[in-house]
C-alpha cells in the first residue's frame, strides 16, 4: 500500500511495509499534523494515537524509509540514515527521490495514495 504525505505544494509517497504495524497506521489515515526539522536527519510529528509495537521488529531505518519512534508517538520520514534505536521501527521506504522529504512544509496530511 502507498500512503502520501502533502504539504498542499509539496508531496512525498511512502510504499508501506507488509506489517502489523503500517496497517495500525493506515487505520488512522486521513490526518493532518505538524511536521518538524529533528536532529539534522528526519522530518517527525506526533501521530494522533500511538501505534502498537512489537519489540522484536525494532530497527535502523535507512535514508528514505518512514519510521516510528514508539516512545513519543512519532512518524519519521528519514532524509540521513537513522541507526537501530530502541522503539524505532521501519514502516516502508519513500517512493523516488528521498530529497523531498526536505522540501515538506510543517503542516502535513497523510492519506492513502491512489
Amino acid at each position: 500500500m502507498k500512503i502520501r504525505f502533502t504539504d498542499g505544494t509539496n508531496e512525498v509517497i511512502v510504499i508501506l511495509n507488509d506489517s502489523k504495524l503500517s496497517e495500525s497506521l493506515v487505520k488512522q489515515l486521513p490526518f493532518t499534523f505538524y511536521f518538524n526539522d529533528y536532529a539534522n536527519n528526519e522530518k517527525n510529528g506526533t501521530l494522533p494515537e500511538k501505534l502498537v509495537t512489537d519489540k522484536n521488529f525494532e530497527a535502523e531505518c535507512p535514508k528514505g524509509s518512514l519510521g516510528y519512534f514508539a516512545q513519543w508517538g512519532n512518524l519519521c520520514l528519514f532524509f540521513e540514515i537513522a541507526p537501530a534505536y530502541p522503539g524505532q521501527y521501519l514502516l516502508g521506504t519513500v517512493q523516488g527521490d528521498s530529497e523531498k522529504i526536505k522540501k515538506l512544509g510543517n503542516k502535513v496530511t497523510v492519506e492513502i495514495a491512489e
